[in-house]
């Protein structure tokens, strides 16, 4: 799979690219629809961890731009917005909510009781893109919804304490959308300025990796300088703050991940209908009777909340089949005379191809909804094979310069130096990932570079 082909499947059915805005799309209602229920599962699962839900501007004042080189320079990834008085920058879009937010919290927070603060935000994200990046669109997160969470808590123990569950709930997320991924504490030298801590999701994509999440204890780092402080015992304490989001990029990924040659592979969950029915009219059939029947069975699908629709529109039956193939509607059922005759429905599983006929009895409930449990559990596992597929256990330097031109994660022993870092992605084309903090895949693990004892690590090519 690669961009053409990626874009080329999800033009005209999820998104549209005839925009005058580089790199922006439109979501089509069939994509906004299954958008929209994939980020209902993902808010769900937020709100369950006790995260509140807000809604900040698009528009920020400038005055954020100096409050945050307090902390480090955003400025060269901000959008200016130009006012109608003359040509001065007086605002610019959101690149993420962490200026607004801190700038709230600043406001309403007084006293140790205020806290903890737990909040998200849903909305678009502007930030330059990246010149000579060929990536597709759904997955450059330019311009796309992005889901950000903050919180801001009394001691540092606490705030290391929802890292750890923020870290469980954005897994669980990143599950929900059938990904395969690596779990990674990432080298701290790049986001020195704003993080102490930084933990991050990976999800293969191609010959590549792409970061899917990122997770940050920030300590103080925000709130001394922005004025986030309450009083306790007349003395002035400063919030200990964490981070975490992801965009829309992860629809994307998840849409990668899973297509064929055909097209999309949708989870049944997220498909916006899950089975089709194609009525079959052939020359002298009773098509009253066929119609009939498919009613029948859309009134039966209905009662057991199982999304229906009955396509009849004009054309040849190979055309709606592929129409709806190239949507990953997960089933299709083909309704003829042969079907109404012996009371069956003839129903085609859209990922692993494969026809089967049930009996229209009250044994059929259960045998659909196998069928789709069989589906989800199906793409979970081709998630866990891609990702054993895409690591390979590297313990020399010969070995990683081939396993990086294969497109392969590299699980390499590293002792955490910046040394050694900086010599491997001075050396080879790619980067350490971070050390890894789910199920080892090498459990002795020495240094590549020293030889010292050390951690295992990902090393691999990112987009």
């Amino acid at each position: 799979m690669n961009k053409k082909q990626f874009d080329s499947a999800v033009e005209n059915v999820i998104l549209s690219y005839s925009t005058e805005v580089p790199g922006s799309y439109i979501w089509l209602p069939y994509g906004l629809e299954i958008r929209n229920k994939i980020f209902n599962k993902f808010k769900s699962i937020i709100k369950k961890y006790g995260y509140k839900e807000f809604s900040f501007p698009i528009l920020v004042n400038t005055k954020n731009i100096e409050r945050q080189k307090k902390v480090f320079n955003f400025e060269e990834n901000v959008l200016y917005v130009t006012t109608y008085e003359g040509n001065s920058k007086d605002y610019y879009l959101r690149p993420d909510g962490i200026m607004q937010i801190s700038y709230y919290v600043s406001q309403i927070l007084k006293s140790k009781k205020d806290l903890p603060i737990k909040l998200f935000n849903v909305a678009p994200i502007f930030r330059r893109g990246r010149k000579g990046v060929e990536i597709p669109s759904l997955l450059s997160g330019q311009g796309s919804v992005m889901i950000e969470g903050y919180g801001f808590f009394a001691s540092k123990e606490e705030a290391l304490k929802e890292l750890e569950k923020a870290v469980r709930m954005t897994t669980k997320i990143i599950k929900e959308a059938y990904l395969p991924f690596v779990l990674v504490r990432r080298p701290i030298g790049g986001n020195k300025p704003v993080a102490e801590i930084n933990i991050g999701i990976d999800v293969p994509v191609d010959k590549r990796t792409l970061l899917a999440v990122s997770l940050y204890y920030h300590g103080n780092i925000y709130s001394k300088p922005l004025e986030m402080s309450y009083l306790e015992n007349e003395n002035k304490n400063y919030p200990h703050m964490i981070s975490w989001g992801f965009s829309e990029r992860v629809i994307g990924l998840m849409l990668w991940n899973h297509m064929d040659e055909k097209g999309i592979i949708l989870p049944p969950s997220y498909a916006p209908i899950k089975l089709v029915i194609i009525p079959l009219f052939k020359k002298n059939t009773n098509e009253k009777e066929i119609k009939e029947y498919c009613i029948k069975i859309q009134t039966f699908l209905k009662r057991i909340k199982i999304i229906s629709k009955i396509d009849e529109s004009e054309g040849y039956v190979g055309e709606k089949i592929w129409y709806w193939i190239k949507r990953g509607v997960p089933l299709i059922a083909l309704i003829g005379e042969e079907e109404v005759k012996d009371n069956v429905v003839t129903v085609i599983i859209r990922d692993i191809d494969k026809k089967v006929s049930l009996k229209f009895d009250t044994n059929i409930k259960n045998e659909i909804e196998n069928i789709l449990k069989e589906y989800s559990k199906r793409m979970k596992e081709r998630a866990k094979t891609r990702l054993k597929e895409k690591i390979e256990v590297i313990n020399s330097y010969e070995s990683l310069k081939h396993t990086l031109k294969e497109g392969k994660i590299a699980s390499i022993g590293w002792c955490e130096s910046d040394d050694c870092r900086a010599k491997l992605e001075k050396e080879f084309p790619g980067e350490i990932l971070g050390v890894n903090l789910l199920h080892p895949f090498n459990k002795e693990v020495k240094c590549i570079v020293c030889g010292k004892k050390g951690k295992e690590a990902f090393f691999a090519r990112r987009l």
